[in-house]
């Protein structure tokens, strides 16, 4: 059976991208996933394709923002929605190989990264682990070729964890 995986997409003022990068999660090879979007008080249009969108997919949650948080709030809201122990942060210009989360899924199982995990606190009262993707978008980025650790770590231990993740990493 399929791990179900949630993926967080943080949206502002996306219209001009939302769609594509929508269309390429919902039609991952990998079909188990919960898509979860705080869109962060769009100006635009964003907001009416989000909604678009939830009556076309069971598969899509969104929750739209009272007040403009920035960013980095938004998807500390994000990490606070998940549920499952995998999930994949997304941003809303993006647009996803079809592969993607089958591959990712596939090779943390594999190199068994998902048994090196810590828990680091975001925001006042709530935490997340660290965790590893791997970048395969459509459009090259040189900068996020390979495996990529990300992590919000405020201690020392935390950073030199998440250090140490990615030196494994980048032996494959």
């Amino acid at each position: 059976m399929e791990e179900n995986i949630d993926i967080l997409l943080a949206t502002y003022n996306g219209e001009k991208y939302i769609k594509e990068q929508i269309e390429s999660i919902l039609n991952q090879t990998y079909k188990n996933i919960n898509l979860i979007i705080s869109d962060d008080c769009s100006t635009d249009n964003t907001r009416k394709i989000l909604t678009e969108y939830t009556q076309k997919d069971k598969r899509i949650t969104v929750y739209f923002q009272n007040e403009n948080q920035g960013y980095i709030k938004n998807f500390e809201f994000l990490l606070k929605q998940v549920k499952n122990p995998y999930y994949m942060l997304s941003d809303q210009d993006d647009v996803w190989l079809p592969e993607k989360v089958e591959k990712s899924i596939k090779t943390l199982k594999e190199k068994k990264v998902s048994d090196i995990r810590n828990r680091v606190k975001i925001g006042n009262n709530s935490s997340a682990d660290i965790f590893v993707s791997i970048h395969l978008n459509k459009i090259p980025q040189p900068q996020y070729s390979g495996w990529q650790c990300f992590y919000q770590a405020k201690s020392e231990q935390s950073q030199k964890l998440a250090k140490s993740i990615q030196k494994i990493l980048y032996q494959y």
